[in-house]
């Protein structure tokens, strides 16, 4: 049986009087419900190795499944889109690094700028990269790769996602040796080291965390490293700053952003959980396989991170190599 209008109408105006729910208050019992994780790129590359890893680590400290929801495209731009436009609750969030993140709005016409926008809970890891070759070429070392690509100008070719570490990276390092080697976007790095492996394409950089076990195999061969010292595991590998390369970046940082406006109980509560995951020594062990190091700190100290290293990212997206799709 329905309600009369008039009490309807004054058990409404009575639930619109009522106190709204304070936000420390709903960070309290955050979360009461799975987390959407978004990766910007395709499965199988170095950003959705990142997210696996942290997602595992903050759902073991969160009570609450980390669900990744991998969205490809346009450099990671649709994925950050997406945060854009997500409820500022908790319930979504995103993993980015250094280049993708920092170059977003210089490359690509967004309608906000996603550092100046998106609120970071804090980094959890830093990946080097490494310039590889395919086993196509006649070359064991970076000076002779460097002879070779001279010798066959816009004959060889690169490839990565447009605006991520791994272009800008190459493209700096190509700028410096002054190399003709035409590049070719990518959905993500997966798909070019694909192409890599059936010498469609002839060199990238990657992540350490997704082409050491390649290197170690012998599929692809390692020419430098782009970190300030040589790797353990390639003690014979030079980096590209003892090659005589500088300028390159050299590490790349991971972190968790949320949206705009995120209540920072919410924030400090997904702080608090990337620090206990990722610091566990079972996350610690699995990512030194792989050849990540972890790196922890406060949400300050992520914005920190972030301010400081997006001025490199930015100059050297500015390349003639490097545009837009």
């Amino acid at each position: 049986m329905s309600l009369p209008r008039r009490q309807f109408l004054r058990l409404a105006a009575g639930a619109a009087a009522l106190p709204a729910i304070p936000p420390f208050a709903a960070a309290q019992t955050y979360p009461t419900r799975p987390i959407k994780l978004i990766v910007a790129f395709p499965a199988g590359g170095p950003a959705d190795t990142m997210g696996r890893l942290v997602g595992q680590a903050m759902s073991s400290k969160l009570g609450q499944p980390v669900v990744i929801e991998n969205i490809g495209g346009a450099g990671g731009t649709i994925a950050l889109r997406m945060l854009s436009n997500a409820n500022p609750d908790g319930y979504t969030l995103l993993v980015n690094s250094g280049g993708p993140f920092c170059t977003a709005s210089q490359l690509y016409k967004l309608d906000h700028d996603p550092v100046a926008t998106f609120v970071p809970a804090g980094t959890f890891a830093t990946d080097s990269g490494v310039l590889v070759t395919g086993r196509s070429l006649p070359v064991k070392t970076l000076a002779e790769f460097i002879r070779y690509a001279k010798a066959n100008p816009g004959k060889l070719y690169s490839g990565a996602s447009i605006g991520t570490n791994q272009h800008l990276m190459a493209e700096v390092f190509k700028a410096r040796a002054g190399l003709d080697i035409p590049h070719i976007p990518y959905r993500g790095g997966a798909p070019a080291i694909a192409d890599l492996l059936g010498g469609q394409i002839h060199m990238l950089v990657n992540n350490k965390s997704v082409l050491l076990q390649l290197i170690l195999d012998g599929r692809v061969t390692a020419l430098a490293v782009t970190s300030t010292a040589r790797w353990p595991e390639l003690p014979d590998v030079p980096t590209l700053a003892e090659s005589g390369i500088n300028g390159v970046p050299t590490d790349i940082w991971y972190a968790i952003f949320a949206p705009a406006n995120t209540p920072s109980a919410i924030v400090n509560r997904l702080n608090g959980a990337i620090n206990e995951g990722m610091g566990s020594p079972e996350l610690r062990a699995t990512a030194a396989k792989i050849g990540i190091d972890i790196k922890l700190g406060t949400p300050a100290q992520a914005q920190a991170v972030v301010a400081e290293d997006c001025p490199l990212w930015v100059e050297s997206a500015k390349l003639p190599g490097v545009k837009a799709e």
